[in-house]
């Protein structure tokens, strides 16, 4: 039914509650077309209690409603409720048993907005399931914006603060729980901000409460854009000097760690610590705890990394060059060598094919040497104590001698002689006998002498005087006669042999052989034949 608006100083809005859809009940109705439409005054303080209701309010609004609302405003495009504070009082204060203290809707623009010097919107609630401050968002709106040198405060003893939605900040946000110490925001998207700023520091929060609750802050970190558009993040300390602890160069785009002039795509600076400079850790089988570095040129990649296998691994794309095993300290070469300690007293360097084909290394605490697989065992072995050197088989060379510091003048100069050489195994023997009172005498060879030679030659010489000599009785028995055309009569002797102990019956050395055919116009020493150096026989 229609309701006579009230009377007004000024004309009439027109409005009439009653032919609202659904029709308003209301307690109190005031209306103006050009003024407020309901205006109250008081000259009490606020804070006063009458009849359990706080008094002292210019308009005062109650609802015994479990879930009713005190003071309402509603407008199509304006503001719903406006308040303006004096001196330090709040502009638009609610508070509530259970519900929200203030609680703001709007279509297009804040739902509730408050401007003071001091606090803009306040809102408490005094319920621990409840929120001083609720905002509702229908649209794109702003649901509720603050704007001052604190432009939002929250404080609850279980949850501060609580948004559903995006949270757009256009200046420095800090959190911070009773102790001062810095909260974390839970996972999720976030609306990107934009800072137009060169410089941004960043600050660890302190709350203090004397003499009024306040958040203080020191410098803890700061980010600074560079002039050639990267960016630096820096360490802060009141005590020493600023560290910086990240830096991006623009153009070149390197990084730097620990490092403001990073002189490589990725330096890693320590200084003088003995800090990891990088540590990669993984529990896969393959590259998880490694590095790879490609070149897409030679579309090449190699790289290293430590296998479950316990084998440090060196790849060229994806294959092993070579893998380091913490077993025995063992180095394996792709396809050629390995160098690993072996289960007896040796260690040295594998070669390998196939299979396994040469060793060089220790043969035990005291010899170093070569070893072949091929059936000879180790070839070569020295005396690390003096120097004595065993050899397998047959040693092929161009010449050889000796050398030692010359008897007459040992400090200034050497003494060399060649070896005795000879086309056939030859050993030598040789002596001084005297004959007898008949012109005789027997040479006593050693015990040995006829089983391993053969094929004897004799050279008599007698000293002393002109004397015949002739062997009357050849060498058996390891022992040969010698006769003298008059008694006593000294004769030097020389006997040689020809070797025919089982090795040397089955490696004879052939005097004259022709070269193989990949050795054929290739030379021990070229350059004697006047060849150029490089055609020596491996």
């Amino acid at each position: 039914m229609p309701i006579k608006p009230p009377e007004s100083q000024d004309e009439p809005s027109g409005f009439d509650p009653g032919q609202a859809s659904p029709p308003i009940r209301f307690g109190v109705f005031g209306d103006s077309q050009v003024g407020p439409g309901l205006l109250g005054s008081s000259g009490k303080a606020a804070g006063g209690v009458d009849g359990g209701i706080e008094s002292g309010a210019g308009v005062l609004g109650v609802n015994t409603a479990v879930e009713g609302v005190g003071v309402h405003g509603s407008c199509r495009a304006g503001t719903g409720v406006s308040g303006r504070g004096g001196g330090e009082g709040p502009g638009v204060a609610g508070v509530a048993e259970a519900g929200p203290g203030v609680s703001g809707w709007s279509g297009t623009g804040p739902g509730v907005t408050g401007s003071s010097a001091a606090i803009g919107v306040y809102g408490e609630s005094r319920n621990d399931d409840t929120t001083g401050i609720v905002h509702m968002e229908p649209s794109r709106s702003i649901g509720v914006m603050a704007v001052g040198e604190v432009g939002l405060r929250a404080v609850g003893a279980a949850l501060a603060a609580e948004f559903e939605g995006d949270v757009h900040v256009s200046g420095s946000v800090t959190l911070v729980d009773s102790a001062g110490l810095v909260t974390g925001l839970s996972a999720g998207p976030r609306r990107a901000v934009g800072v137009p700023a060169g410089h941004q520091e960043l600050r660890a929060p302190r709350a203090a409460a004397d003499p009024a609750l306040s958040v203080q802050h020191s410098p803890a970190a700061e980010l600074r854009a560079r002039s050639d558009g990267g960016l630096d993040l820096n360490l802060l300390f009141p005590d020493r000097p600023t560290l910086p602890a990240l830096s991006v160069i623009g153009p070149a785009g390197r990084v730097g760690i620990g490092t403001a002039a990073p002189a490589a795509a990725l330096e890693i600076n320590c200084g003088a610590t003995d800090d990891l400079a990088l540590h990669l850790v993984s529990s896969g089988a393959g590259w998880g705890s490694g590095l790879q570095l490609s070149n897409t040129a030679s579309r090449q990649t190699f790289g290293m990394y430590a296998g479950s296998d316990g084998t440090w691994h060196f790849t060229a794309s994806g294959t092993d060059l070579l893998t380091i095993r913490d077993e025995q300290g063992g180095v394996d070469v792709r396809r050629r060598m390995r160098v690993r300690q072996g289960a007896d007293l040796s260690a040295g360097i594998w070669f390998h094919s196939t299979n396994d084909r040469a060793f060089v290394g220790l043969v035990d605490d005291t010899h170093v040497g070569f070893y072949g697989t091929g059936g000879v065992g180790w070839g070569l072995m020295m005396d690390t104590r003096n120097g004595d050197v065993t050899v397998k088989g047959r040693l092929i060379q161009l010449g050889g001698g000796s050398r030692i510091d010359h008897p007459l003048e040992p400090a200034t100069k050497y003494l060399s002689h060649s070896f005795v050489e000879s086309p056939r195994m030859t050993n030598i023997y040789d002596g001084t006998v005297v004959t007898d009172d008949r012109g005789e005498a027997t040479v006593v060879l050693p015990g040995y002498f006829e089983a391993l030679n053969g094929d004897f030659r004799y050279q008599l010489t007698p000293v002393g005087s002109l004397a015949l000599a002739a062997v009357t009785e050849e060498i058996r028995e390891n022992r040969f006669t010698i006769r003298t055309d008059r008694p006593a009569v000294t004769v030097c002797w020389q006997v040689t042999g020809v070797r025919h102990d089982p090795w040397a019956d089955a490696n004879r050395i052939s005097g004259e052989e022709d070269k193989p055919e990949a050795e054929q116009h290739r030379y021990p020493y070229p350059q004697g034949h006047g060849q150029p150096v490089g055609g020596i026989v491996p």
